[in-house]
């Protein structure tokens, strides 16, 4: 409850990271209300776009505590980060999170959720300012950057009103047959640039989109794995975190079926 100690902390943040702040606040004599609220805004949006990113590409933190996280949307402090290879949105690089906090898919909600302390933090001054974190901003922001890196990765120039279904559906798919996260954008992206360049009148189109939509689906099924004989067998001798570790360390190095310790 130190509003003095509170009130340098965020003004020494905003004048040394925050311009478009500080530059409100010198030209309209911002409220110090006006200034903790654009504050948190500003740190909401960038935290969005650093999820928005980590979504896109695969990547897990590990540990996602409050004192992990940065104002300016950076990576910091993390150690048992990692990168999928075959997709698991249960995936989690740090083997001491038992319960999935930190999973892949949880990293969203998490960010929001420290987002939420902050807030809180910056309103502990019971004689100060009353901030709320703005769950549209949050939403709206990830929305957006995660969308322009799907654009890219997918290698269209536009998505459209279902694409949010349209990448969810490939999210499924990719969880269900376990594909590997970075070689089935390399593929589909290659797949629209050709089509881009080799499509000119409606007949060619047609002849030119089937045969490419055969090769993508062979290169594709190339880079699927199936787990499930190595959890049978393996499920009643572990303990849940040694079994994904096995089953993470059996699809990085593709060892054949006839391998693995107990498949007849």
């Amino acid at each position: 409850n130190n509003g003095e100690l509170l009130d340098n902390l965020v003004n020494y943040s905003v004048e040394n990271f925050f311009p478009d702040i500080q530059k409100d606040k010198e030209i309209n004599n911002l409220s110090r209300q006006d200034i903790y609220q654009k504050f948190l805004d500003q740190a909401t949006v960038s935290t969005a776009k650093l999820v928005a990113n980590w979504q896109a590409f695969g990547f897990c933190h590990g540990v996602l505590n409050t004192d992990n996280m940065s104002i300016l949307g950076l990576t910091i402090d993390y150690g048992p980060y990692g990168f999928m290879d075959y997709f698991d949105k249960y995936y989690t690089c740090n083997f001491s999170d038992h319960y999935g906090r930190y999973t892949y898919d949880n990293q969203k909600d998490i960010c929001k959720w420290n987002l939420e302390k902050f807030a809180e933090a910056l309103s502990e001054d019971l004689a100060g300012p009353d901030v709320e974190l703005s769950d549209e901003l949050y939403q709206d922001s990830y929305e957006k950057y995660f969308s322009e890196l799907m654009k890219g990765k997918l290698g269209t120039k536009e998505l459209h009103n279902e694409s949010s279904e349209l990448i969810s559906s490939l999210f499924t798919t990719m969880q269900e047959t376990r594909s590997d996260f970075v070689s089935t954008f390399l593929i589909l992206e290659k797949a629209v640039k050709e089509n881009q360049l080799n499509l000119t009148d409606s007949v060619e189109s047609a002849e030119l989109a089937d045969l490419n939509l055969k090769e993508v689906s062979e290169k594709l099924a190339k880079i699927c794995q199936k787990p499930n004989s190595i959890k049978e067998v393996m499920s009643t001798l572990m303990h849940n975190q040694q079994l994904i570790q096995v089953v993470r360390m059996v699809q990085t190095n593709k060892i054949p079926p006839e391998y693995i310790v107990g498949q007849d």
